[in-house]
């Protein structure tokens, strides 16, 4: 305090005092209306809006300032300059708007030498609510009181469990009290008494109530032995009649208020039981110590204590969020309701204290009446009504009253009134505190004295009505109770200790204990001695081979130090065995303190559903992994369930959820084996390395965006693309803005169909991610629907999974067992769906949303010292870095450690010319583009070979919105989508060169073009991106060439050996063979110009080819067309197709065919490759049947006609079989010739067979 004092009279000498102004504008104003499951939420917002749990819905502005020095503080006030009045519409229908004070509120929290400062630009007048528009934030420093860092908890943490070795049991408590282990329990536990070493045997626990959640406060580290009394071991033996005793606490705990002079109880949310440990080999048998309570003086005489009960039943919580449950229901018939208490020898003369919590949900005033024994206590005590705009589901009102009792039973009516018929009313909890006389009752009994603890006092307890035998606890420390030697005088037992602080005893008789209701052995176990681990997977126990099966992925795949977790064990060493998800965290807290991550970032995957039941008292409850939920249960606007808690390790942390992040946290929401494989299957698949897999879609991020609040989320969603344009040139940014397309009415509102079918398209592309800013909720996005759990389920992009991210309301409530969010469905579409989301799970503010959608952006190819880019729980870690309480609702639902399938090299272009030399590109002039495969630090690929796909686009073109929502207007925007080549060319040694003519059909006017390009090595299976912007693209061509004829075109059905009335199945395959040497039009630039089929004449539903078109390696000349029907009907079919060159020249060609499923078989071109061959070869066929099943029967012989073997293969689409070059016996045939026939059969018992030859040859 000198030094504090010395510096103060320095600064006040050197003037170091500063004031400064931030000058605020207010931009944006306006209100945002989202529809939630429980409630519809109308919200004020505007250009950088924050919102504080504490003030639901209303939004405030947020400024960070720097403290001088950690010894200062800030004061603010503002200068108003400009100020509006709301609405009176408006402000009726705002969320919330009870929290608006009478001033425009400010607030600073500080941290370090950093303060938040927050102002509520809003205020309620006489004339309504006033609205600041620009003012300034007037900032004084000042100084403060040294902050006490004592209070930061340095947990000296076991470098092993005492789990980790010897013989262990877990004790079910339910009841707090003294309770016995005999022989009898010893011998059920399958230990035979007579073998154990009495000196080792061991309770141990550590329960005291709930973990805290800040970290700043203390908690014991692993398991704790328990002081024990013995009886009978003196003779170190352990035999019939022989027991040990122990206190144990069961879920309820009670605390003394010393300034109300009142217990308060403290509910468990999490668990109903309690354990504690038994060992037979690894204690020390504690034995208890002993108080001598005959040798003071005492100075104050005890002959009566402090009794307290409980009645609180959590049968319902009223929005399916938040810790609070509620009990029994007061509504319609049942109005009052009875709860029977009883305190033997309660002092009728001492007043008794009764406390109440109830709620009520009604449109008008409600009261309640509370009697006791027909005696009135609280008399007509009102709950204020709510409306439908508040945002809450109902209000809580607290009693607190004393009364003289007349009896030591207790009958406590309460009863509900209101004049709304449709009101309801819950009660939250009733807690009596009565004074008894210190009369003993029953087999054991606890008492405490609240009057007689202070400093130097000496207590003299007189507990009568016992006998000599019966024995007293001090149990003020419940894991080390001491033994009270008492005297014993005229049915009395007296003792006499210090009382300065509060003490708390217990005693008991002897005729009985309590008695655990479980005995359940542990494995060994040693988390505590885990050391170097920066991947932690916590599951549950039946998912143990699935999580170890992701742990492995990463282990092969990414090096990563991986490390999975029983959350039973999690629980047995950090919270005693019973589920507190702090125990979670405290966890992932010894990792991170004990230095296990080292200086490498670390990733905590929860693998396993949640619920907002922590206790299964829903049907099918999916607590499978617990999450954090807020303590607020009824205010849409202040509730929050979040994984967050979980990664916030630091000292100051961890109270209400709130800090920094230290690890990056996803989840698995699954709860069955078959959701478990599903999972680990697309995780595989995404990360395999092959040709389905890899393919331009990861180059794509497609930004879809709603139509509604005056373009906000349209604005967002252009700010995003803008940031994404600066990440790197190879991205492709799509485009899907609600407000682009036509609005169409339907029975029920209104529906964007061509936006449901661009979404379905684009996710049947695939996308590296597709990001949504906009309304939705648990059924999808947008009040038209455009997305929603049909299409979801539909999806089948199993091969090209994006991320999703959402910015919009509790698409993906994943803590709710009783209804499956629409996020949910996207992450366990077995199909396809996302490979994972980031998504929100409750109300989302729009502005909240922007900023941590516009961190994910700017550091998604952020690369760490060692050039890495971020992982997914990379990316949701920083993006909540400053942590901000709106950010708690935004999750990741998926694996934390999976890096985004980036492609890993650098396309680079080196020139792009036209034959002119010239680098501005005309129509229909000739182009040749060269470039290379480089590194990402510019050094050239040369093992690099195979294909790249240039996609060389037109100017960006121009779009306006329709302004279709009354609430949005017409906005231009732009957008790479004219594209005028997409080819495939070679690449050799990590170089490439290719040409290309330029259609007719392009934009004349003069501007910058874009290549995109996507890369693949067919060898060592890695790929590349990049792209490039800098030639200029109009005009046209004034020598090019003139054309007039159209592209040539040569149609078939399953094989080249088609002709025309032929027939094949219902399922066929339309090849198309097209040549133009002016260039073929396949990317349908210019009006009109798509590649068209058209079946039966049916004109009016054509069918797009472009996207089944592809062209030949380095040409822009020639390609094929190769589209899958199905379904078709039998009978007589005419296929038309119609194609275009780029001078929009057409050729127009028509084909007749028969569908016959039941036609003989055709087989054609049966032969095998490689022939001659070594190791292994395959036999291929072409035939008709296309899309029907085949059982393919292969027999090979020798030269001289011997049997060799047989191949089958049974539901046979591909025509395509097998032979690894062994016979029948599994031995390797000798080289030579041998002959095979081929036996093919269907599905109508049609069989055809073909004879051929092969070679083998010597390895």
């Amino acid at each position: 305090m000198r030094s504090f004092i010395t510096l103060l009279l320095l600064i006040f000498q050197t003037g170091l005092f500063a004031q400064s102004n931030i000058p605020v504008r207010i931009e944006d104003h306006s209100v945002v209306t989202q529809n939630l499951k429980n409630a519809d939420i109308n919200y004020l917002t505007f250009k950088g809006a924050v919102n504080l749990q504490a003030y639901g819905a209303v939004p405030f502005y947020k400024s960070t300032v720097n403290l001088p020095d950690i010894l200062f503080d800030c004061e603010i006030d503002i200068s108003i300059i400009k100020t509006d009045t709301l609405d009176d519409i408006i402000a009726s229908s705002i969320t919330d708007k009870e929290l608006i004070d009478t001033t425009f509120k400010t607030i600073v929290f500080n941290e370090g030498q950093e303060a938040s400062i927050y102002v509520m630009p809003f205020r309620k007048t006489s004339k309504g609510i006033e609205r600041l528009l620009d003012f300034e934030v007037l900032i004084e420093y000042v100084p403060s009181e040294p902050t006490d860092n004592s209070r930061s908890m340095n947990i000296n943490y076991a470098n092993e469990s005492k789990l980790s070795s010897g013989t262990w049991f877990k004790l079910g408590i339910t009841e707090t009290g003294i309770h016995s282990l005999n022989y009898d329990d010893i011998n059920s536990m399958g230990i035979n008494p007579n073998d154990i070493v009495v000196e080792n045997i061991g309770i141990f626990g550590n329960y005291d109530g709930l973990l805290p959640e800040a970290n700043s406060k203390f908690r014991k580290d692993d398991l704790e032995e328990n002081s024990i009394k013995s009886v009978g071991l003196e003779d170190g033996k352990f035999d019939e009649g022989d027991f040990i005793l122990f206190y144990a606490q069961a879920a309820l705990t009670w605390t003394y208020n010393p300034f109300t002079g009142r217990f308060v109880h403290n509910n468990n949310y999490y668990a109903d039981t309690t354990y504690y440990f038994f060992t037979p080999d690894r204690g020390s048998q504690k034995n208890m110590s002993v108080l001598d309570g005959t040798s003071e003086v005492g100075t104050y005489v005890v002959t009566s204590f402090t009794d307290k009960a409980v009645h609180e039943v959590d049968l319902e919580n009223m929005i399916s969020s938040g810790k609070e449950w509620y009990g029994e229901r007061f509504e319609g018939d049942t109005l009052e309701r009875t709860f029977n208490f009883s305190f033997p020898n309660l002092k009728l003369d001492d007043p008794l204290f009764l406390s109440l919590e109830i709620i009520g949900r009604s449109y008008e005033n409600s009261y309640y009446d509370i009697y006791v024994n027909n005696q009135q206590v609280v008399d007509s005590t009102k709950i204020r009504f709510i409306t439908p705009t508040l945002g809450i589901f109902g209000r809580k009102s607290t009693s607190n009253t004393t009364f003289f009792p007349d009896s030591d039973d207790l009958d406590v009516r309460l009863v509900f009134k209101s004049n709304d018929p449709n009101a309801s009313g819950w009660l939250d909890f009733l807690v009596l505190n009565a004074e008894r006389e210190l009369k003993f009752t029953g087999n054991q009994m606890e008492f405490c004295n609240t009057h007689t603890s202070a400093t130097g006092n000496v207590s003299e307890f007189r507990v009568s009505e016992t006998s000599a035998n019966d024995e007293v606890w001090d149990i003020t420390d419940k894991h080390n109770p001491k033994r009270v030697i008492t005297n014993f005088e005229d049915a009395t037992t007296v003792f006499t200790l210090p009382t300065d602080s509060l003490k708390t005893f217990t005693i008991y008789n002897g005729n009985s204990f309590l008695k655990p209701i479980s005995y359940n052995i542990v494995p060994n176990q040693n988390l505590h001695g885990i050391t170097d681990v920066n991947f932690v997977i916590i599951r549950p126990e039946f998912f143990s081979e699935y999580a170890e099966e992701v742990a492995n992925i990463h282990r092969y795949h990414d090096d990563l130090k991986t490390v999975t977790v029983g959350l039973t064990e999690i629980y047995n060493e950090f919270s005693s065995g019973s589920q507190d998800i702090t125990a979670i965290r405290d966890f992932m807290r010894m990792l991170h303190k004990k230095g296990a991550f080292g200086s490498e970032r670390a990733y905590l995957l929860l693998f396993g559903d949640a619920s907002f039941d922590y206790k299964n008292r829903v049907h099918n409850n999916t607590n499978l992994v617990p999450t954090y939920e807020s303590l607020e249960s009824l205010r849409e606007t202040g509730t929050f369930a979040t994984d967050d808690y979980f990664g916030l390790l630091d000292d100051s942390e961890g109270a209400n959820a709130s800090g920094d992040l230290d690890v990056g946290i996803g989840r698995f929401p699954i709860s069955t084996i078959i959701e478990a494989q599903t999972t680990i299957e697309k995780i595989e698949n995404y990360l395999s390395q092959n040709n389905k897999v890899m393919s331009k879609w990861r180059t794509d991020i497609c930004f879809v965006a709603d139509d509604r609040d005056n373009n906000l989320h349209l604005i967002q969603a252009e700010d995003l693309v803008e940031i994404t344009d600066t990440l790197f040139s190879g991205i492709a940014v799509k485009k899907i803005f609600l407000d682009a397309y036509n609005k169409v009415t339907v029975p029920g509102g209104f529906r964007y169909p061509d936006v449901n079918r661009k979404i379905n398209e684009q996710m049947s592309q695939g996308a590296l991610i597709v990001n949504y800013t906009g309304h939705g909720g648990l059924i999808g996005w947008s009040n038209e629907l455009v997305l929603d759990v049909p299409m979801i389920n539909a999806f089948n992009n199993f091969d090209n999974l994006p991320l999703i991210i959402t910015a919009t309301c509790e698409f993906s409530r994943f803590d709710d067992p009783e209804f499956k969010s629409a996020g949910e469905y996207v992450f366990l579409n077995e199909n396809g769906g996302g490979i994972a989301l980031l998504t929100t799970t409750r109300l989302a503010y729009a502005h909240s949303n922007f900023i941590m959608n516009s961190r994910i952006y700017s550091n998604l190819l952020s690369c760490d010292e060692e050039g890495n880019v971020p992982r997914l729980g990379d990316l949701i870690r920083l993006a909540k870095i400053p942590s901000n309480e709106n950010f708690l609702n935004f999750t990741l639902l998926g694996d934390p450690a999976l890096t985004l399938a980036y492609p890993k090299y650098k396309v680079e272009t080196e020139s792009v010319v036209t034959a002119g030399d010239n680098d501005t590109i005309h129509a229909l002039s000739i182009v040749n583009v060269s470039g290379v495969i480089n590194d990402a630090s510019g050094n050239l690929q040369s093992n690099f070979n195979g294909y790249v796909y240039p996609e060389v686009y037109d100017k960006a073109t121009n779009y306006k919105t329709l302004g279709n929502d009354g609430n949005s207007y017409p906005q231009d925007f732009t957008l790479f989508d004219r594209l005028i080549y997409d080819g495939r060319v070679l690449v050799e040694n990590g170089n490439f060169e290719f040409e290309f003519k330029v259609p007719k059909d392009i934009i004349y006017s003069y501007g910058n073009g874009k290549i995109l390009y996507y890369a693949l090595d067919t060898t060592n299976y890695t790929d590349a991106w990049g792209g490039f912007e800098s030639f200029l693209i109009g005009g046209i061509d004034e020598n090019a060439d003139i054309d007039d004829i159209g592209p040539d075109i040569d149609i078939y059905l399953n094989t080249n050996q088609f002709s025309n009335m032929d027939v094949v199945t219902s399922s066929p395959v339309l090849f198309s063979k097209i040549k133009d040497d002016n260039g073929i039009n396949n990317t349908g630039v210019g009006l009109g110009r798509d590649m068209v089929m058209v079946l039966d004449n049916d004109y009016s539903n054509p069918i797009i080819m472009n996207e089944f078109f592809s062209m030949d390696i380095n040409s822009y000349k020639s390609g094929q067309i190769v589209y899958p029907m199905s379904n078709l009907s039998s009978g007589m079919h005419t296929l038309t197709l119609k194609v275009w060159d780029l001078y929009n020249n057409s050729t127009q060609k028509t084909i007749e065919f028969v569908v016959n499923d039941e036609a003989e078989i055709s087989l054609l071109e049966v032969y095998n490759y490689p022939n001659p061959f070594t190791e292994e070869t395959e036999f291929t066929f072409d035939h008709n049947k296309s899309g029907i099943e085949l059982d393919v029967i292969l027999r090979i012989y020798d030269i001289t006609g011997n049997f060799v073997v047989e191949l089958t293969s049974e539901n046979n689409f591909s025509g395509k079989i097998r032979w690894n070059g062994n016979g029948s016996k599994n031995n390797r045939v000798p080289d030579g010739l041998y002959t095979y026939t081929l036996e093919v059969t269907d599905e109508y018992g049609n069989v055809t067979v073909q004879q051929q030859k092969l070679i083998k040859l010597s390895r």
